[in-house]
C-alpha cells in the first residue's frame, strides 16, 4: 500500500488490488494464521513468516485503513511516511530505484 501510494496509484486502484488478492486466495481461513496451522496439525515455528496472511485484503478493511491513516497523519505522503522516518530523501531514493528498475526492465525487453 505504502510502495503503491508512492508511485502515484489512488486510493481505488490500491483498494482494488488488494481486495483482488484476497479474493483469489485459494485457502480460506476460518481464524488466525496460527490457529489455523495448529488445526491442519502443522506446528508454529517461531520466526516463519507466512506471506499468504499478508497478501490480500478484503475491500472493506483496505477502506478503513487508507481511512485511519488520512485522519491520524493528513495523508500517506508525506503524512504517515514522515512520522515513520521514511522522509523525501528516502522517498526520492525509492523512487528514484523504481525508475532505474522499470528503465532497465524497458530496456531489456526492447532487445527481445
Amino acid at each position: 500500500m505504502l510502495c503503491q501510494s508512492l508511485i502515484g496509484l489512488s486510493d481505488e486502484d490500491i483498494i482494488l488490488d488488494y481486495s483482488l488478492s484476497s479474493d483469489a486466495k485459494l485457502v480460506k481461513r476460518t481464524g488466525s494464521a496460527a490457529a489455523d496451522m495448529i488445526g491442519r496439525g502443522s506446528r508454529v515455528r517461531p520466526g516463519q513468516f507466512d506471506w499468504n496472511v499478508f497478501s490480500g485484503a478484503p475491500r472493506e478493511v483496505m477502506e478503513a485503513t487508507l481511512k485511519m491513516v488520512r485522519t491520524d497523519f493528513g495523508s500517506i505522503s508525506p503524512g504517515y511516511l514522515d512520522a515513520i522516518g521514511f522522509d523525501s530523501h528516502w522517498r526520492r531514493r525509492f523512487l528514484n530505484s523504481v525508475v532505474r528498475s522499470t528503465e532497465h526492465d524497458n530496456l531489456a525487453c526492447s532487445r527481445l
